[in-house]
């Protein structure tokens, strides 16, 4: 195949098992990208389902079918798709999931501009595909500038300790340059930690040029009782177990030697306080014998102790106000002028 130096071919890959209504949704937002030189192969993970009728059905000859003679699990159909890929960038499109018009494009736009490694645009969260009113956004957690729509790159350690509370990303908005993804795909196909696989195939795609985060909405994610982690997180002690491996494999991804400086810091301050708060509790809970998680707890420690005298002061005003109020009906007057004097009009006792 001649390479198209002014349109390079984009690959997306479709795993699938038994989800054919659902695929044929998946399928054509694949085929409706604006971008001209498009694969889409659908990897069928031995459906017995009306499948591959579905996707012949569309009769285009961008598709290429692939159906397994056997399951051979999530992870190994994940994988199989970056082996199949013929693109020079490529995203997964989960069979449940979609994409919008722009997606294609605008990753290609910026993995060119900036030479990063990934693209990480944002996607929409809902349980349906056309009443959007009331959704959430899953967005990478870094500073952008969302009013010009202007992206951020991210390096690689702070993705890292990001990695730790979040998933950067999620498919269906996730773009990678394939060849940075292929040397992955062994590990991807040996992960003990499927809970957690993602966040560790985004990180070792990030080269020296680092991710680049895009304020765009360009997916919709579909929550639907169907989906597999619904079914692997209700297992006990699941999440705790798989985390923890997911931490250690970070931890050897990464390296010791790591400054994580001022990145993680502006990172930090910026993302919002009761999320801060939800991440500090998370990391007190952390393992000690993991090097990243002692190396990034004093972060999150920093800026808690920095942001959260603002949550701190407006909850003791309220309680003043409270014991003033009471004094004033139930204390004598002595003890009421004793509170004044140490408590006053402010919002903090006088020591």
């Amino acid at each position: 195949m001649t390479p198209n130096v002014q349109y390079p071919l984009f690959t997306i890959g479709i795993p699938t098992f038994n989800r054919s209504e659902m695929l044929r949704q998946s399928i054509g937002a694949a085929l409706s990208q604006d971008y001209p030189n498009l694969q889409v192969i659908v990897s069928d993970n031995a459906s017995s389902d009306n499948t591959e009728q579905v996707v012949r059905s569309f009769n285009d000859r961008r598709i290429k079918y692939v159906k397994n003679k056997e399951n051979i699990g999530a992870s190994g159909n994940f994988a199989q798709l970056v082996d199949l890929a013929e693109g020079e960038y490529f995203s997964w499109l989960q069979d449940d999931d979609l994409i919008f018009c722009n997606f294609v494009s605008r990753a290609i736009e910026l993995l060119r501009v900036t030479n990063a490694a990934l693209y990480l645009g944002v996607a929409i969260k809902s349980p349906t595909t056309r009443a959007l009113a009331v959704t959430e956004l899953y967005c990478p957690p870094v500073p952008m500038n969302w009013l010009e729509r202007k992206p951020a790159v991210i390096d690689r350690s702070t993705f890292a300790a990001l990695s730790l509370f979040v998933s950067v990303s999620i498919p269906p908005v996730a773009a990678f340059r394939t060849e940075n993804l292929r040397s992955q795909v062994a590990s991807l196909r040996n992960c003990d930690f499927p809970l957690f696989g993602e966040r560790t195939v985004l990180l070792e795609s990030i080269d020296e040029n680092g991710a680049v985060c895009d304020p765009t909405v360009c997916g919709l994610y579909l929550l639907h009782n169907d989906q597999a982690w619904r079914h692997m997180i209700g297992q006990v002690g699941r999440f705790a177990t798989e985390w923890e491996r997911m931490a250690v494999y970070i931890d050897s991804v990464i390296g010791t030697d790591i400054d994580y400086g001022p990145n993680l810091m502006d990172t930090l301050e910026q993302v919002p306080l009761e999320t801060i708060q939800k991440w500090y509790e998370e990391s007190r809970q952390w393992p000690r014998h993991v090097n990243i998680c002692n190396q990034v707890r004093p972060f999150i420690e920093t800026v808690v102790r920095r942001r959260l005298p603002e949550l701190f002061q407006y909850k003791n005003g309220a309680s003043m106000r409270l014991i003033k109020k009471f004094a004033d009906e139930l204390c004598p007057p002595a003890l009421v002028r004793w509170i004044s004097r140490n408590f006053g009009r402010g919002t903090n006792p006088r020591v």
